[in-house]
């Protein structure tokens, strides 16, 4: 049959269906023609039913919108925990390093103080030592041609003779007024080098020569007997005393300067 070319063909497999606006469809599988004229209302329908069946699933723009929003807060709060991690740790090691500081800055005070501690030291132990040679120089003091050494430690008068032997001289030998003069200047009662003990009453010098005169011992003196069988000089009453040679005491060393 001719038709015209504004009628459209369609050969569906209706199954069950029932007639919808007045057309009629037959039942269970019948090759049915439709006849569908071309008027507004169908293409419509024929554009919304292809519009339809070519959609296929895709990826709202909306969706993916929100997914770049969440992974950019995403990494924005973790820059930011980055930072503040960064921050503290930051903050420690400076307080770190101020405490440091602080501690160096302290220790170097505490050397400064001990360095001019041990200078003040210095400088006193210097001073010592030069009073010490001071008054080694003005112990060691001449007379004629005698060295005289006077000991600042006290002894018995055999261990102060011996003091003087190893000096290369011996317990001072008084011969003469001028010489016991000087002696006293001293003004320090120690022993010198006269004894009794080889013999009781006979008062020898220790170079054995026997003493010839009576003018220095003190009134009454010597007094001791036995006891008392060295001789010293008593700087109280400028005159000389007998004594127990086990006492201590310093002593007075001679050595002659041509020995």
């Amino acid at each position: 049959m001719e038709m015209s070319e504004d009628i459209v063909y369609a050969n569906e497999d209706v199954r069950g269906k029932q007639s919808v606006s007045g057309d009629h469809f037959y039942n269970r599988g019948d090759n049915i023609y439709e006849d569908i004229y071309e008027t507004p209302d169908t293409i419509k329908f024929n554009d919304f039913r292809n519009k339809t069946e070519d959609v296929t699933p895709r990826s709202r723009p909306g969706a993916k919108l929100s997914g770049n929003v969440h992974t950019h807060a995403r990494t924005h709060a973790l820059h930011m925990l980055l930072s503040g991690i960064i921050g503290l740790v930051y903050n420690n090691l400076t307080e770190d390093r101020d405490q440091l500081q602080t501690s160096y800055n302290n220790l170097i005070a505490e050397r400064d103080q001990l360095q001019t501690s041990y200078n003040n030291l210095i400088a006193e132990r210097d001073q010592l030592q030069t009073s010490y040679n001071n008054l080694i120089e003005e112990r060691d003091q001449k007379f004629d041609s005698s060295c005289y050494f006077l000991s600042i430690v006290s002894k018995t008068w055999e261990e102060s003779r011996q003091d003087c032997l190893n000096r290369g001289g011996d317990l001072v030998i008084i011969q003469s007024r001028e010489e016991q003069d000087y002696i006293k200047t001293f003004k320090v009662m120690s022993w010198i080098g006269l004894t009794d003990e080889d013999r009781e009453g006979l008062w020898t010098w220790v170079d054995k020569a026997q003493l010839t005169t009576a003018e220095y011992w003190h009134p009454g003196e010597p007094n001791g007997g036995r006891e008392e069988n060295c001789g010293m000089i008593w700087m109280n009453y400028d005159a000389w005393n007998d004594a127990s040679c086990s006492a201590a005491l310093p002593w007075i060393c001679e050595k002659y300067a041509y020995r």
